[in-house]
């Protein structure tokens, strides 16, 4: 065990995300608070398992012993060779299933051989097993060793052992029974993280996401969608309220709940009309949504600084060969179907919890939220790359995991068929923000003008650059199974103005179901009612906001993370004792909210404002989508000469309170 762990805790690499929640948590006591439990546990289920293994070592060596008598190797000889034995095939399976591990990337050239078309380890494994039958089938067919009290507890721990972690470690989940049919529709949101528009709907679609290409020529797409905040939780706060992340507080990542108004989601307005609520995603460290928001059960990694620390530190080749089964379930729930442990996350995994947890015995709403295609775009077997740095490896890199996340909405929907939610259901398929690359030409923001360069700049990732539209542009489409609920007379493509925050209001219009909330989305149905020449024409004057979101300095999506960069950020993170939930400190979210650059976007127009650094005004500038350079303006426009900028000028004070530039 000690050797497991020796390499993660000596690569300052692998703590660069644990670093952030242990430094923080080290500010206050551990004993008695769930961090202090969590850790704890995960020391015991980390002895359990390496002691399992220990005793199952020498109860083989006992076997061997009693079944070869006559041989001159001792009973500690013995455990010896079977430990040897035992830890090289852990290390080589390890090797072959989690190349990426700490103690996998070493010997991965190794466990990825194959011998006679089957991996290495599996061969190897089927050595193991046919000696320790030869040794089970000699004791047995030996009465007087059988009758031998060590021999007697040495077969029996073998049989007990191999049995039990067999039946946890290979047992698939159970399938619930089919879904109940009924005259109200399940509703269903797929949530597909940091999907870029270009790549869902264009020329490259069909190619990279197969699934996803094939499942929008049934849908209703939205060409042109957008978020309001390139985050994933305040994207998914606006689904689930309607309403704009400066309405519901929702403005910061991991922001204490108290501070987030809501009203009445979704969940909660569907459950009091006698749907039940599930949600479920596969990595939730900066996305804490919970029953709290009107969900019955959630499917999630647990929240909090344990997610940070141990889905990063657990990586120790014994228990990463169970980590994906039901056994890993229990003894590592931090690491179980969690995508922050990328370097053990299975995405069939995930697709088997869902399958496990979800219900559809009466009218169901389920959100799923598949995160693969987030950074940092891999996973257990991600395949290796050819390009070894800049943005065609970023690009590289995000194709891949795009092309996975694919497979895996692909198995999401073949699930939702076998359960018969599809029978009588609406569908949404989103994305909650895209996603920048690195490209020269995804940007148009003001260099020159701010005195600045690409390399002060951050705008990769998302959130991080109003004058980048791939990262708040989203894949926004819709489909009815069963009785057609959102029947378009526009066709399959409507290019008017829409947002995420228009999914609840269309969803209660649709359904039928009056609500008291003041959305700031508008419902889609009179939308969709309208003929094509039509239903562009009445949302043309739409304005839809977007902004960034806090960046830490000195981190970036394809950049190493320096160990300053670490000692700053855990400043502005508290970790809760109760709960070990880690939230951003709330006296610093003002100073937050003067840093970031926000936009009020109309048609082609936008007109954005950016901070000054060291000051607390901000620049305003003037960008096309046609032209794409912005120009700056040094106040209100002049109403009567440019009515639009004007229209957009006055959007963006109102809506963020902005003081205009002296």
């Amino acid at each position: 065990m000690l050797l497991s762990f020796l390499r993660t805790l000596g690569d300052t690499g692998s703590m660069k995300f644990g670093d952030i929640a242990i430094r923080t948590a080290m500010e206050t006591p551990l004993w008695g608070t769930s961090l202090g439990r969590s850790l704890a546990y995960f020391v015991f289920a980390q002895l359990l398992a390496h002691l399992t293994f220990a005793a199952l070592c020498w109860a083989l060596a006992c076997l061997t012993h009693y079944a070869w008598p006559g041989t001159s190797v001792t009973r500690r000889q013995w455990v010896l060779i079977w430990f040897i034995a035992g830890a090289a095939w852990v290390m080589l399976a390890n090797a072959s299933l989690f190349p990426t591990s700490s103690l996998g990337e070493p010997y991965s050239s190794v466990g990825t051989m194959h011998v006679f078309g089957l991996p290495l380890y599996l061969v190897a494994g089927l050595g193991l097993a046919v000696a320790i039958s030869i040794c089970l089938i000699r004791c047995l067919a030996n009465p007087p060793l059988r009758r031998t009290r060590i021999g007697g507890i040495a077969v029996l721990s073998v049989i007990i052992g191999a049995g039990v972690l067999g039946v946890f470690a290979m047992a698939a989940p159970s399938n619930p029974p089919q879904a109940t049919q009924t005259n109200r529709p399940h509703v269903i949101i797929i949530g597909i993280d940091s999907l870029r528009a270009d790549l869902a709907t264009g020329p490259d679609a069909a190619m990279v996401m197969p699934n996803l290409a094939a499942f929008l020529t049934e849908s209703v797409v939205f060409n042109d969608a957008m978020t309001p905040l390139a985050r994933t939780f305040p994207s998914w706060v606006s689904i689930l309220t309607g309403k704009h992340p400066h309405t519901t507080g929702a403005v910061v990542n991991l922001l204490p709940r108290e501070m987030i108004r809501t009203g009445t989601t979704l969940p909660q307005a569907l459950r009091d009309h006698g749907y039940q609520a599930f949600y479920a995603i596969d990595e939730s460290r900066f996305s804490n949504i919970d029953e709290t928001y009107g969900f019955d059960r959630i499917a999630a990694p647990p929240f909090g600084a344990a997610d940070f620390l141990l889905s990063t530190i657990s990586d120790a080749p014994l228990t990463n060969l169970i980590v994906n089964t039901r056994l890993g379930a229990w003894l590592t729930p931090n690491s179980y179907a969690n995508r922050g442990a990328a370097m053990l996350y299975d995405p069939d995994t995930f697709i088997d919890r869902v399958s496990h947890e979800a219900q559809f015995d009466r009218p169901t709403f389920l959100a799923v939220h598949l995160t693969l295609a987030h950074w940092p775009f891999t996973w257990a077997r991600s395949p290796r790359l050819h390009e070894t740095h800049g943005p065609p490896r970023l690009r590289e890199k995000y194709y891949n995991a795009a092309h996975r996340v694919d497979r895996q909405f692909g198995d999401l929907l073949e699930l939702l068929r076998s359960k018969g939610a599809f029978e009588n259901a609406v569908v949404v398929v989103l994305s909650d923000h895209g996603e920048a690359l690195g490209d020269p030409d995804e940007t148009r923001y003001p260099y020159e003008i701010m005195g600045e360069n690409r390399d002060t700049v951050q705008i990769n990732g998302h959130g991080t650059s109003v004058f980048s539209p791939h990262q708040y542009q989203v894949l926004f489409a819709m489909r009815s199974f069963g009785n057609s609920l959102l029947k378009s007379r526009c066709g399959p493509a409507i290019n008017a103005p829409v947002s995420v925050i228009d999914v609840y209001p269309t969803m209660m219009d649709a359904l039928g179901i009056e609500s008291q909330e003041q959305f700031d989305g508008r419902s889609l149905v009179p939308l969709l009612a309208q003929s094509a020449s039509t239903a562009c024409a009445t949302f043309q004057d739409r304005i839809r906001f977007t902004e960034t979101e806090f960046n830490p300095p000195g981190i970036t999506p394809d950049g190493p993370i320096s160990a300053s960069a670490i000692e700053k950020v855990r400043y502005y993170y508290d970790v809760l004792p109760s709960n070990g939930r880690m939230q951003i400190r709330r006296e610093i979210v003002p100073t937050l909210l003067k840093q970031r650059q926000y936009a009020a976007i109309m048609g082609e127009s936008m007109v954005a404002a950016v901070p000054v650094p060291g000051d607390s005004r901000f620049r305003y500038f003037i960008s096309d989508q046609k032209t794409r350079m912005p120009r700056e303006i040094a106040g209100a426009p002049d109403s009567a000469s440019d009515p639009v900028v004007s229209k957009l000028y006055e959007a963006l004070q109102f809506r963020f309170s902005l003081a205009p530039r002296s």
